[in-house]
């Protein structure tokens, strides 16, 4: 990621380290230190190491809409009321563009088949409508994201682990061993299950999102 950039244009870069994603600040420190460029970059390692702790503490878990919670038994990890929330203004707004779409495909089909006379303003307006029904449709996966975790709630008690989600819409209760939490990579997605069940996922390439992930499963493993 840095190998062409000189020390200067490094040095440069450590001084801009708040500019930085948390990704590119790792790849700068590991960049410096392969060239034995410690002296200097102590704000940078402060900057990353504040983040790391961040990280641990589930300080971003409400980026991926949840959150956790120590009980008098053990952990408890909720859906956040945000998450929620942008769950159903995204159905709402998925529904709005939708009916965009299908009214611009209807004003088309009556404008070719009874008019017979089709504007090049009339035919792009109907384009763009249609192309927005297009987009309504992608925010309708805030729909099933909804209904998953509607009365979602995993509770860590020992080594057990109480999870309830909804599969198939229906609500159900699991209760298996901390043993059979594990994490699994697939398609870009690091997927965070209890034996075969899936709890929650998060973008693999998002390092934040990962690290956090990868935290929270050793949290509710060793807590």
């Amino acid at each position: 990621m840095y190998r062409d950039k000189t020390k200067e244009e490094l040095f440069d870069l450590v001084k801009k380290r708040e500019s930085l994603t948390f990704h590119a600040r790792i790849k700068l420190q590991q960049e410096l230190l392969k060239r034995n460029e410690s002296n200097g970059i102590s704000e940078l390692n402060t900057s990353i190491h504040k983040q790391v702790t961040e990280i641990k503490e589930m300080k971003y878990l409400e980026q991926l809409g949840f959150k956790l919670e120590k009980t008098g038994f053990g952990l408890k990890i909720t859906r956040t009321f945000k998450a929620t929330l942008n769950d159903f203004q995204a159905i709402i707004f998925g529904v709005v563009l939708i009916l965009f779409g299908i009214w611009g495909f209807l004003s088309f089909v009556s404008a070719v088949f009874n008019d017979g006379d089709v504007s090049v303003v009339s035919l792009a307006i109907n384009i763009g409508q249609i192309g927005l029904g297009i987009i309504g449709i992608r925010f309708l996966s805030g729909f099933k994201r909804f209904l998953d975790f509607v009365g979602f709630e995993l509770n860590k008690t020992d080594d057990r682990i109480k999870l309830k989600k909804r599969f198939d819409i229906q609500l159900t209760e699991i209760e298996k061993n901390t043993s059979q939490l594990k994490l699994e990579e697939i398609q870009g997605k690091l997927i965070l299950k209890l034996e075969d069940y899936e709890i929650l996922r998060a973008n693999s390439e998002n390092t934040i999102q990962k690290m956090t992930l990868k935290e929270l499963e050793k949290k509710l493993k060793n807590h």
